[in-house]
């Protein structure tokens, strides 16, 4: 076979793949079935092939304390039209009355079989298919990105007389880049796919199957019912864990059981707690292995709740009165988590349908067991699961947070008010305390849109309205002028120093940046010094000048391509094993909890709101001891000098 007609039948399949998923109205499963297709048509164009198999390679995935031989499981995935292999019946293979085949290895020496298996430049039969006379195979495999195991393996059929052609070392240069065509539009397909799924899933979510609904427990009704459609599912449901983290419990799923179900994470020996403790994907494939570890007990009261809701909809849709029993028989434990923080799990059953409650060939593989396809696709529902979750807790939990935020400043305004300064005039004094009661009031307002903001960040909605101002200097000034009743107990100005000119103007989302720069004022003015712990270290207790470093200072300057702005303080340094985690969110240092009351999202949104806008910021490395320099970096294209006559302000304290 000529090679330039094999890389142009490789385009072609490329080209079929990444149509697979443009059509709609179609399920996951089925995407799956075209994906294979796809595979037979190029293997098909090869004539020396009399015919083939596609192997879908699927194994258990369980927890290292859990004494379950793992099994490797090679699962027909090619259609009906396309099962034609001349294989004849034999008792330990018994294709093609089911489409699944069990190897005599286990995962470990299955995986051993193909890890070195292009190195040796062969062809080879890693296990044995009873063909009929005159016909010979080998087993080709696919390995996908990063995998040390084989996703597909191809049974290719062909005549005896054909083996010194085959066995070539040219012939299998052809087909080891076949082999590997075939992995990249395995990973692309799997994009493609699991980007679909969250189309559907962000459709009904807004309301575009019947209902709109906001809570969030009706939302992961929907992600459930839709995935159970999507990748075949009798059962999806989520379980949430408590404020506690004593308990699971199952929230919803596409079957509502009538008792409620709760595991205790003491209880190690479950398998369900040893998914979400252990933040690991597992997997069962087989009524055996889920009698053996779950119990059919545990199994029996969800089975007889998805018969009765099937016949319940038959009833409904008048299409009979009998419904078949249903039996689980593979099962997805997928924990719900974004880097550390976990909350809860999805589980999937896949069940099949008997006339008989108790059918004798229970334990045969009859359906299709979750492979590496669902558990992909998972990874990105996951994802926005996660967002729908944290997004909920964020709007309830962190209440309390805000109204200490809000309450913080406000109490600094009663104390200033309720001890007048001796001589103070009272219209003068109600003047000021008016000022700053609305000053106040912005602050308190800033601490509530920073977890307003925090929740645009957790569920991706974050979005940007630039504007351009064309006074950085003066904006600066505007939002220093907020802290001033903040600053007087710590005897310190905040001075946007000389160097910023205000012949700087900047396109950026106004808000979304007073909000960083606030945040980081904020910071600066609550870890200052107080008065009476500068003078032990050197420093003035009440500087003299507003360019005296005890001050919080403020710096903007504009260069060709890019704009920088640093907030420099003088109080507690951070300590060397913090400084990676500043930026993290829900950090605090050891010293926060002393010296100011936070929530640990203060560095956290600003730095989301910085990438944001296409810069960054960070920490400036090797200051003066006790010399805290925080430092943003904007790109020249939101960073341009205005046509404004250049004019140098001095040092202005506000």
């Amino acid at each position: 076979m000529e090679m330039k007609k094999t890389l142009a039948d490789i385009r072609q399949m490329h080209r079929d793949v990444s149509k697979i998923t443009r059509e709609k109205e179609r399920k996951c499963y089925e995407y799956l079935d075209d994906f294979v297709g796809a595979i037979s048509l190029l293997i098909e164009k090869f004539e020396i092939f009399s015919d083939h198999i596609a192997w879908e390679c699927i194994y258990d995935k369980v927890p290292g304390n859990l004494q379950v031989e793992e099994k490797y499981i090679l699962r027909d995935a090619a259609k009906k039209e396309r099962r034609n292999a001349p294989i004849k019946s034999s008792e330990t293979f018994n294709y093609p009355k089911d489409r699944y085949f069990l190897p005599p290895l286990n995962k470990k020496d299955f995986g051993e079989k193909f890890s070195n298996y292009f190195s040796s430049g062969t062809l080879s039969e890693v296990f044995e298919i009873p063909l009929k006379p005159g016909f010979s195979c080998f087993n080709l495999p696919v390995f996908s990105e990063k995998e040390s195991l084989p996703q597909w393996i191809l049974t290719l059929v062909h005549k005896e007389e054909e083996s010194d052609f085959i066995t070539g070392q040219d012939f299998f240069e052809i087909l080891e880049h076949v082999s590997y065509e075939i992995g990249l539009a395995w990973n692309r397909f799997r994009e493609y796919a699991a980007d679909r799924l969250l189309e559907i899933i962000d459709y009904r979510l807004a309301g575009g199957k019947k209902t709109r609904s906001d809570s969030t427990l009706d939302q992961l009704r929907i992600i459930t019912r839709t995935l159970s459609a999507e990748i075949q599912a009798e059962w999806c449901a989520f379980f949430l864990v408590d404020e506690q983290e004593k308990i699971l419990r199952l929230e919803t799923g596409n079957v509502e059981p009538e008792n409620p179900i709760i595991y205790c994470l003491a209880d190690k020996s479950d398998i369900m707690v040893n998914s979400f403790t252990g933040n690991e994907v597992i997997s069962f494939s087989g009524r055996k292995s889920l009698e053996d570890t779950i119990g059919s007990e545990k199994m029996r009261p969800l089975e007889r709740a998805i018969r009765q809701v099937k016949k319940l909809r038959k009833v409904k849709q008048r299409k009979g009165h009998f419904t078949p029993y249903v039996l689980f028989e593979h099962t997805l434990f997928f924990p719900i988590a974004v880097g550390a923080k976990r909350i809860g799990f999805m589980t999937l059953f896949r069940a099949k349908k008997t006339h008989k409650p108790e059918p004798e060939d229970r334990f045969e593989y009859v359906t299709r067991p979750f492979s590496e396809f669902e558990t992909d696709l998972l990874e990105k529902v996951q994802r926005r699961v996660f967002d729908i979750i944290i997004s909920q807790d964020a709007a309830q939990k962190r209440m309390r947070d805000v109204i200490s935020q809000v309450i913080s400043p406000i109490h600094a305004l009663i104390s200033t008010t309720g001890n007048p300064v001796k001589g103070d005039k009272s219209v003068g004094n109600l003047s000021k305390k008016l000022d700053e009661a609305n000053a106040l009031s912005r602050i308190a307002e800033q601490y509530v849109m920073n977890f307003e903001t925090l929740l645009d960040i957790d569920t991706r909605k974050l979005k940007l309205r630039k504007e351009r101002i064309p006074d950085l200097r003066k904006y600066l000034i505007n939002i220093a002028m907020l802290y001033t009743p903040l600053i007087r107990p710590k005897c310190i100005s905040i001075n946007v120093t000389g160097e910023t000119r205000s012949d700087i103007s900047i396109e950026i989302d106004k808000d979304l940046f007073g909000m960083v720069i606030s945040n980081i004022v904020d910071n600066a003015v609550k870890y200052s010094f107080d008065p009476e712990d500068r003078i032990p270290l050197g420093l003035q207790a009440k500087p003299e000048s507003t360019k005296d470093k005890e001050n919080v200072l403020i710096t903007a300057e504009a260069e060709k391509n890019f704009i920088t702005i640093t907030v420099s303080n003088y109080g507690i340094n951070i300590p060397e094993g913090e400084k990676r985690r500043i930026f993290d969110r829900e950090f605090r240092g050891v010293h926060a909890p002393d010296r100011a009351k936070g929530t640990g999202i203060g560095l956290f949104v600003p730095n989301e709101i910085i990438k944001k806008h296409g810069g960054s910021i960070e920490l400036v490395p090797d200051t003066p001891e006790y010399n805290t320099v925080f430092e943003i970096t904007l790109p020249a294209k939101g960073a341009e000098k205005s046509n404004k006559p250049r004019n140098n302000h001095g040092d202005r304290e506000e």
